[in-house]
């Protein structure tokens, strides 16, 4: 395909801004309702609320991704190592948002952990190509493009079994743990904890990724500490 054939440079920066704005506020009404992505009960591998301000870090760095990309070496750094996944991921990321703040019903948490399963395969798809990427020859580059998709990752690693528990499991609040629940709990944390060493041991090492997961793990035993 010739470049003639691509869309312009603006129109994928354009298109990251209006998506970063719509990713943006979603969190930010989600917060504010006191409804986090993940489900509306209480699991077993429910983080406390306080891991949730890894979102923070996370909007902080995709703004001034927001304006780095307007310089020549953000520009290359959005159009060959993100492209068009990266809006892909924060659209998806806010409808997923968006179906976890309505409240009431299991229907709309199970539809939320669908988006969230587009969600995170699209952010693993993202983190995998930057992974395989030996281009981080700048400072910015690794805070603006590098860090944030990292931390996203570690993050909705976390979030994936919150929400799957959401799914098919008990409020914590009301029922004790059966025999089940415990060996998955016991599976999913061994799980995550594996994840978190093949972060820092796997090629290059990801210390921001593995940092998410073992801050995850550390809000799961603050909760129910």
């Amino acid at each position: 395909m010739s470049s003639s054939s691509q869309p312009p440079v603006w129109a994928l920066q354009l298109t990251n801004v209006l998506a970063y704005l719509f990713f943006a506020s979603s969190n930010v009404y989600s917060g504010l309702a006191g409804r986090q992505m993940g489900g509306p009960i209480t699991t077993y591998i429910t983080p406390a609320p306080w891991f949730f301000g890894v979102w923070s870090l996370i909007d902080t760095l995709l703004l001034g991704l927001m304006v780095y990309q307007f310089w020549p070496s953000g520009k290359k750094a959005v159009t060959e190592l993100l492209g068009w996944r990266l809006p892909l991921l924060l659209f998806l990321n806010s409808v997923c948002s968006m179906f976890y703040s309505f409240e009431g019903s299991r229907v709309y948490t199970l539809c939320a952990f669908l988006v969230l399963l587009l969600v995170a395969g699209s952010v693993s798809h993202l983190y995998g190509h930057l992974r395989m990427s030996s281009d981080r020859s700048s400072w910015p580059d690794i805070l603006f493009v590098h860090l944030p998709v990292s931390l996203y990752h570690g993050f909705i690693v976390i979030l994936f079994f919150v929400a799957a528990f959401a799914v098919v499991g008990v409020d914590a609040r009301d029922h004790p743990a059966g025999l089940l629940t415990k060996v998955l709990v016991f599976i999913s944390l061994f799980f995550l904890e594996s994840t978190a060493a093949g972060y820092v041991f796997y090629g290059n090492g990801d210390i921001a990724g593995a940092s998410v997961i073992s801050l995850g793990l550390l809000a799961i035993a603050s909760y129910f500490s």
